[in-house]
């Protein structure tokens, strides 16, 4: 009787047991249990083990090393590829750089199966665009530049990163947020202004027009979401078969009033705090959103291409990843 009983308190508690321990399973754990299953030799995975700690410890996201560890093995990356994946982005986030687009970078080329090489190229020539960004949004910042919440500054280095990688000129976009900063806009304001001129820029408008546009709206006193309107207008437009011409067109005929259709009327727009979430724009990942960006819901996350702006079809991006199209957003 007494076994009897054993029998069913074992069968009733042994699965409140497995999952209390699956409940209980970190990221952290989830990313040593990848590394133990793998093919690697036992000192293999015990170095990657030691600096997938390393990047927990320095605040990199438990969950997306995990997923970096999994995808990047599932696609044949060894260990030496996965270590110099988590040191880039462990030196990214020691210079205070965000590492939200970095990490996109690396899960949209290890999902779609791009070789490691060409995506840690791209990351670090990503790293070099963030640096210049970082420094960009600092500048601005110092000359008025207001930031409302402590995540509009990565997200803006993040949309300058991606301007910067579509070879809009540093100089262009200093005017822009100079002339933003003297109104102590916010660095979101600016933020949405940067994403829309990309915005036109990956939709094929020369960046002359993109340029010229913007600081027009600048000028007028376009708000935030008035520039996030443009924005989207002008994909949807781009969708529906519409050229570019007839679109910038309808802009600057639309600038001669006051504002955008249904965005509201009155003199002086600057200040307008709507959130922005374009640019694919994550990121965040790039930090997501609704307006069009690059990379896969990840918000303001250049696409794995290079500096050489929009390229044609499916796949990794721009100049750079010529074998595999020119989707931005990867």
């Amino acid at each position: 009787m007494k076994a009897k009983i054993i029998l069913l308190l074992l069968i009733v508690m042994l699965p409140l047991v497995v999952y209390g321990n699956a409940a209980g399973e970190t990221a952290g754990d989830r990313t040593r249990h990848a590394i133990e299953i793998s093919a690697l030799s036992q000192e293999q995975k015990a170095g990657l083990i030691n600096i997938s700690d390393e990047a927990l410890k320095a605040g990199i996201p438990a969950d997306d090393s995990a997923l970096i560890v999994s995808r990047g093995l599932a696609r044949g990356w060894g260990d030496k590829a996965l270590k110099e994946s988590f040191s880039l982005l462990i030196t990214a986030q020691k210079r205070g750089l965000p590492t939200g687009p970095l990490i996109d970078r690396l899960h949209q080329g290890a999902s779609k199966g791009v070789p490691f090489e060409k995506v840690f190229i791209s990351a670090t020539r990503l790293t070099d665009k963030l640096s210049a960004a970082d420094g960009l949004v600092a500048n601005l910042m110092r000359a008025g530049l207001k930031a409302n919440r402590g995540e509009e500054r990565a997200g803006a280095v993040g949309t300058v990163a991606r301007a910067l990688e579509r070879s809009i000129p540093e100089g262009e976009m200093t005017t822009i947020g100079s002339k933003m900063a003297k109104h102590k806009d916010s660095v979101s304001h600016f933020d949405a202004a940067v994403s829309a001129m990309t915005t036109f820029v990956d939709m094929g408008v020369p960046m002359e027009e993109c340029v010229r546009l913007m600081n027009k709206a600048v000028d007028k006193g376009y708000s935030e979401k008035e520039m996030m309107k443009m924005e989207r207008d002008m994909t949807r437009g781009m969708k529906e078969g519409r050229k570019f011409e007839d679109m910038m067109r309808r802009m600057e005929s639309t600038m001669g009033g006051r504002g955008m259709s249904g965005m509201g009327s009155g003199p002086g727009m600057h200040g307008d705090q709507g959130p922005h979430g374009g640019s694919g724009m994550s990121g965040q990942g790039m930090g997501g959103g609704s307006g069009p960006g690059s990379g896969p819901g990840m918000g303001n996350s250049p696409g794995m291409g290079g500096d050489s702006g929009p390229g044609s079809g499916p796949g990794m991006g721009g100049g750079g990843m010529d074998d595999h199209g020119g989707n931005h957003g990867m």
